[in-house]
C-alpha cells in the first residue's frame, strides 16, 4: 500500500504543476482585455467593413444585436465635438505647433522666392507674361501644400480619435490616397460652382424682373424660390461635407466618399451645419488673438469633424 502511494505521487505533482492555475489564466486575460478595450470598440465599429457578412453565422447573433444596440444607443452633440476637439488639440499642441510651424515657413519661403518679381530691365509685355507664369506656379504650389496639409491633419486626427498621438509619421503617411484627394476636391469644386452659378441666376432673374418689368408682385413671388435655392445649397454643402474622411480613413473611390458622407449626415445635417458654423467662429476667434490662436482652432476643426464622422458612421454604419 505505501509503494502504491508513493508511485502515484510523483505522477500527482506533476499533473498539478502541468495545468496553470485558473486565476492565473484570467488575470492574464483581463489584462489584455483592458489594454485593447479602447481600440476594439473603436476599430470594430468602422475599421470592420465585412462585419456585415458575418450576420448569417448563428454563432455571431447575439453578438451582433448586442453591438447593434450600442451603436443605436450613440448619439452625435457639437458639444461633445467641440470638448474632444479642445482636450485632444491642448493633448498635442506641441506636435501640431511644430507642423503648423513647419509649414506656415515653408509658405512664407516660396512666396519669397516666387513672389518679388524685378521691374527693370524687362519689356511690358515680357513682364506680364514673366508675372502671370509665376503667380500661376506660386497658387498651383500653394494649392498642392494645402492639399498635403488636409490630408494630413485628418491622418493625425484619425489617428488620435483611434487613440494615438500626432506625429510626423502619420502626417505623411499620404501616398496612396493624395490623388483620389485630389479629385475629389476637383468634384467639390464643380458641384460648390454650379450651386454659386444657380444661385447667380436666380438673382438675375430676380433683378430683370424688377428692373426691367417692374413687377413687383412676381418679384415678391420670387423670393421664395430664391430662398429654397440657398437652403438647398447648405443642406447640399453639409451633407457631402464628410467627402474626405472616407478616401482617408477606408481608401473609399471617390463616388464611394460622397455616397458615404450623404449615409452618415442623413437626419443630422443640421448638427453638421452648427459644428460647421461654430468651427468658423473658433477659427476667427484665432485670427484675433494675432494668428497665435490657429496654432490651437485649426487642431480643433479637423479633430471635431474626424469626431464627428466616426460617430456618425456608428450611428449609420
Amino acid at each position: 500500500m505505501d509503494n502504491t502511494n508513493t508511485d502515484n505521487n510523483p505522477l500527482e505533482d506533476t499533473n498539478t504543476q502541468s495545468i496553470p492555475p485558473q486565476d492565473t489564466q484570467i488575470e492574464n486575460t483581463s489584462k489584455m482585455d483592458d489594454n485593447e478595450n479602447r481600440k476594439s470598440s473603436i476599430n470594430t465599429i468602422w475599421r470592420n467593413p465585412n462585419i456585415a457578412d458575418e450576420s448569417d453565422n448563428p454563432n455571431t447573433k447575439d453578438r451582433k444585436s448586442n453591438s447593434t444596440n450600442k451603436i443605436l444607443s450613440v448619439k452625435f452633440r457639437v458639444s461633445d465635438a467641440i470638448k474632444f476637439a479642445w482636450k485632444e488639440s491642448l493633448g498635442n499642441l506641441g506636435n501640431f505647433f511644430l507642423i503648423i510651424a513647419a509649414f506656415a515657413i515653408a509658405i512664407i519661403i516660396i512666396n519669397l522666392i516666387l513672389g518679388t518679381t524685378p521691374t527693370h530691365g524687362l519689356p511690358v509685355n515680357t513682364f506680364s507674361t514673366y508675372y502671370i507664369t509665376k503667380k500661376i506656379i506660386l497658387e498651383v504650389i500653394i494649392l498642392c501644400i494645402g492639399t498635403v496639409f488636409t490630408i494630413g491633419m485628418y491622418r493625425v486626427s484619425i489617428e488620435i480619435y483611434n487613440g494615438g498621438k500626432a506625429s510626423f509619421k502619420i502626417f505623411f503617411n499620404i501616398k496612396n490616397i493624395i490623388l483620389r484627394f485630389i479629385g475629389g476636391e476637383i468634384v467639390a469644386l464643380i458641384c460648390v460652382g454650379l450651386l454659386y452659378i444657380a444661385l447667380f441666376i436666380s438673382i438675375v432673374v430676380m433683378s430683370l424682373i424688377f428692373v426691367v418689368y417692374h413687377q413687383l408682385l412676381l418679384l415678391i413671388l420670387l423670393i421664395p424660390v430664391f430662398i429654397a435655392v440657398v437652403f438647398v445649397g447648405i443642406y447640399l454643402i453639409c451633407a457631402y461635407y464628410l467627402w474626405p474622411l472616407p478616401i482617408i480613413a477606408h481608401k473609399s473611390t471617390i463616388i464611394r466618399s460622397f455616397k458615404e458622407s450623404f449615409k452618415v449626415t442623413k437626419g443630422n445635417v443640421g448638427n453638421v451645419f452648427w459644428l460647421i458654423f461654430l468651427l468658423g467662429l473658433i477659427n476667427t476667434a484665432g485670427i484675433l488673438c494675432l494668428l497665435v490662436g490657429l496654432v490651437v482652432t485649426i487642431p480643433m476643426t479637423y479633430l471635431a469633424i474626424t469626431y464627428m464622422y466616426f460617430v456618425l458612421k456608428q450611428r449609420n454604419p
